[in-house]
């Protein structure tokens, strides 16, 4: 029984490192990408765009830039 624990604990460690050469590869290589929205004004329109944020207006990072 722990036998094959390890061996699973080994496969799984295994498809995690493949996995994260192959999304390092990807990122490199442009192919997937991180949405970000850029809200720009001023301070004034920070407290919006957090309520924006939590209600899901915006997908991935937001920043507000200040003018």
């Amino acid at each position: 029984m722990i036998t094959r624990e390890i061996q699973l604990a080994a496969q799984i460690a295994g498809a995690i490192a493949a996995w994260r050469e192959h999304f390092r590869t990807w990122l490199g290589e442009g192919r997937f990408v991180y949405p970000q929205t850029v809200v720009k004004g001023g301070i004034e329109d920070v407290p919006q765009a957090f309520l924006s944020l939590l209600q899901g207006s915006y997908r991935g990072d937001v920043s507000v830039r200040l003018s």
